[in-house]
This record gives C-alpha cells, sequence and structure tokens, in this order.
C-alpha cells in the first residue's frame, strides 16, 4: 500500500489554511487515507476513526469539525429555537442529513421528543417569552463548556392588520416574540458560540425592504431584528457571525391562513418573480448555508430568499 500523505485539497481556501497551519496526522483505512488534524500534537479521539477525519483547526475563527465525506460539520451542536414549526423542522432534518450535531428547543413537549427523537438531538421545551425557561433550556445545550457551533432562532409570528385597528399590544407582543426573543437567546449562549466560534442565524421578512400595506405590526418587528443583528455583528466579532434570512410567503403552518387559500396562493405566488410560493426547505438551505463554515467570511447580512419579491417587478 502507498503510504499516506498529506496534500492540500481542492480551491476551499479556508481548509488550505487549516492544513496550513495544523499538524497532520494520517489514519490508514481499507478505503483511501484520511487526514486527521491535531492541535499541539494531540491525537483526535477515536470518534474520527468511526465516523469521518476530526479536523481541528488553529485557526482562531475557524470551527472544529468532522469530514463525513460530504462537506464538514461542526462538532459543538447547533441550537435551534423553534425547531417544530416548518421552517424549524426542515433546518433540523437538512442538518441532521449533514451529520451536524443538534440540541432542539420548542414549546410543546410532544412533537418535540418525537422529532428530536427521530434525528438523536438533545432538547428541551421553552417558551421563548419566558425569559428564565428560555435561558435555562440554552443551558443545558451549552453547560458542558463545550461550546455550540450555531444558533438559529426560528420563532415568528404574521401579523397583518390595517394601521388604524393595530393597537399597542400588538406591536409589543410582535416585537418581544421576533426580536426580544432573539436577543435573549443569543445573549444566553454567548459565551458558549464564543468558545465554538458559531454563527447565529435569524429570520427577518420580505415587508422590511418592500413596503406592503397591512404589514405595520410584522415589519417594525422583523426591521428590529435586522438592526439586532448588524448590531451584533459588528459587536460579537470576530468569534461571533450573525446574519438573517428574509423569506417572502413559505408553505408552513404559520402562514396556513394565507396559504390554504387556494386563490390568495395563487395570486401571491403570481407576483413573484419566480412564481410560485417558498417552501420550508428553501428558507431552511439559506439558513444552513450561514450556520455552516461555507459563510465564514459573511456576517452582517440579511439573505433575501424570495423568489426576487424584494428586487424585481416582472409585471407592471
Amino acid at each position: 500500500m502507498t503510504a499516506p500523505w498529506p496534500c492540500l485539497p481542492g480551491p476551499s481556501a479556508w481548509l488550505r489554511d487549516i492544513f496550513m497551519r495544523a499538524r497532520f496526522y494520517i489514519h490508514e483505512t481499507n478505503g483511501p487515507p484520511i487526514v486527521l488534524l491535531g492541535r499541539n500534537g494531540r491525537r483526535p479521539p477515536g470518534r474520527a476513526a468511526e465516523s469521518g477525519a476530526l479536523i481541528q483547526s488553529r485557526h482562531p475563527f475557524v470551527n472544529i469539525g468532522y469530514d463525513h465525506g460530504n462537506g464538514i460539520t461542526m462538532a459543538g451542536p447547533t441550537l435551534i429555537i423553534g425547531a417544530t414549526g416548518g421552517i424549524g423542522r426542515a433546518l433540523t432534518h437538512r442538518l441532521h442529513a449533514a451529520k451536524q450535531p443538534l440540541f432542539l428547543i420548542a414549546r410543546h413537549r410532544e412533537p418535540l421528543e418525537a422529532l428530536a427523537t427521530e434525528v438523536g438531538a438533545g432538547w428541551a421545551t421553552a417558551d421563548v417569552l419566558e425569559e428564565q425557561g428560555l435561558r435555562d433550556a440554552i443551558a443545558q445545550a451549552t453547560g458542558t463548556g463545550d461550546g455550540v457551533s450555531g444558533l438559529a432562532y426560528c420563532v415568528g409570528s404574521i401579523v397583518l392588520k390595517p394601521f388604524k385597528a393595530a393597537k399597542t399590544g400588538d406591536y409589543l407582543d410582535a416585537f418581544r416574540l421576533n426580536a426580544l426573543g432573539a436577543a435573549t437567546a443569543v445573549h444566553a449562549a454567548r459565551d458558549a458560540l464564543a468558545v465554538g466560534h458559531g454563527s447565529v442565524v435569524m429570520f427577518s421578512t420580505v415587508a422590511v425592504q418592500q413596503g406592503f400595506p397591512n404589514h405595520g405590526v410584522i415589519a417594525a418587528a422583523k426591521g428590529a431584528v435586522e438592526g439586532l443583528v448588524r448590531s451584533l455583528a459588528a459587536e460579537l466579532a470576530p468569534a461571533i457571525r450573525v446574519n438573517a434570512v428574509a423569506p417572502s410567503l413559505t408553505n408552513t403552518p404559520l402562514a396556513g391562513p394565507l396559504t390554504n387559500n387556494e386563490q390568495m396562493a395563487k395570486a401571491i405566488a403570481g407576483m413573484h418573480a419566480i412564481p410560485r410560493l417558498g417552501e420550508p426547505d428553501d428558507i431552511a438551505a439559506a439558513a444552513a448555508f450561514l450556520l455552516s463554515s461555507d459563510s465564514s467570511w459573511i456576517t452582517g447580512q440579511v439573505l433575501g430568499v424570495d423568489g426576487g419579491r424584494s428586487r424585481l417587478r416582472t409585471k407592471g
């Protein structure tokens, strides 16, 4: 057998940097050699030989991860808050397929426990409107001191009211759920995210960039989310990245009152340059990208996943 040898991978610049900065270990298997990178001469743990090569970077702001043959996954868990909603569930399945360790948080125990069992994830119940309960749930995921690689705040609301009908409580409730809950979650996980050089993903809406009638309540709350993203991205850099995804109308249970009306759904779909409604996995794919090391030079951004609605007019 030809002795295995370390080689620089393809065009991925950040991975080449890891190879340049780290020590090399070679582990021969019955298949192709696997490159193992250790830190300060320490041999990676047995898990690497069992499930893929462990990659430990000496670069200060690249996460530790495993190469399972289908890309690099982070070693620390990703927290998904609101995991049983449409987008949270799609993100859970997408990250699980990539072999990313997960910790799931949602309000209702039964669907949460079922989902966590399905993907082999840790879990805790919490209502994001109850601060201490949310902090306690996050502490269950972060208490080991090993760090977490990501946090996705998939909690949100759709509040559509004419301005004349909107009450003070509507604005406050939307702000607490969408913006304050996200801020609380990041605050609670901040130290663990810093240890894991993690990434945070929040969710906005196309209605922040485009003015739509009857969207004043939710646009104000999600506008606060976008401001929070940019402020935290600046304050927590370079150890923690913070970004958001801004979808247009998506086929989720939350959007059911709109999407279940076939005529209304068809009319709204036709307003997009790509004339359909979003699917949960459209949004989850963008969130997964922002959580991954593939986006390691992206922070403070709001990524529109909206069929072109925020930028394009194909009619009129």
